[in-house]
Formats: C-alpha cells, structure tokens, sequence
C-alpha cells in the first residue's frame, strides 16, 4: 500500500511489535505474571505477522487484477478453452 499512514505509521508500528515482542522479566512479581505477558507478546507479534501478510497478499492480488484488467496477462485457461 502506498498510503502515508500505512508506510509511515502502521507499517513499523506492526514491524516493530513482530521485532520487538520480548518482555522484561524486572517488572513482574512472580513467573506467572512474566509468563502471561510472554504469551501475549509472542500472540500479539503473530497477529500483527498476520496483517502484515494479509495486506502484501492484498497488495498483490489488486496488481495482479490491474495487470489483467489491462491485458498485460493472458488468462491462459481462457485461450485453453477457445
């Protein structure tokens, strides 16, 4: 997507929670607690994988479509079946 706030905000906000997901042991009580926030870090850098995937196969699915709108590919099943 080239919109501005997907480039400059969303996009390495998503990258960053992916990259960054560890937690610091220093803040919790007991291994509990720091276990939980381990879960939900690591389930929320997947979810935030996930989205990123979904828009680059978003991205690539429209192209493919305004490739083939504008006969730049050649369904070839089509001409199979003339």
């Amino acid at each position: 997507m080239q919109t501005k706030g997907w480039q400059e905000v969303l996009k390495p906000w998503l990258e960053s929670k992916i990259h960054n997901s560890w937690v610091s042991p220093v803040k919790f009580k007991n291994d509990k607690e720091y276990s939980y926030a381990n879960r939900t870090a690591w389930a929320f850098a997947e979810a935030s994988q996930q989205v990123l995937s979904l828009m680059d196969n978003m991205v690539e699915e429209a192209e493919a479509m305004s490739k083939k709108e504008k006969g730049l590919v050649k369904d070839k099943l089509k001409e199979a079946l003339r």
